[in-house]
């Protein structure tokens, strides 16, 4: 999914009125060190897209509030639920 989303991002990396933000839902292994690599990994050059987790109870408690639902795939070898937002 975000290699995909990159496409978008590499559009509008330099536009301020456009943000992304990706919450992983691997509380277990992404800590912060470990998405900064993947977003330098990924090409991300910037601030405007940002990679953040979280407790389960409070990434599922955001979606919920600001997203559509994603229910997670527990066969999935990588859940994410991404926002992009557009202000």
């Amino acid at each position: 999914m975000n290699r995909n989303l990159l496409k978008i991002y590499t559009q509008y990396k330099d536009n301020d009125a456009v943000r992304f933000l990706s919450h992983s839902i691997d509380f277990k292994y992404d800590q912060p060190y470990v998405l900064k690599d993947y977003a330098n990994k990924l090409g991300v050059s910037n601030d405007h897209w940002q990679f953040v987790s979280g407790t389960k109870a409070d990434i599922y408690g955001i979606a919920n509030q600001y997203l559509v639902y994603t229910a997670e795939d527990k066969n999935a070898p990588e859940v994410m639920i991404t926002k992009v937002t557009l202000s």
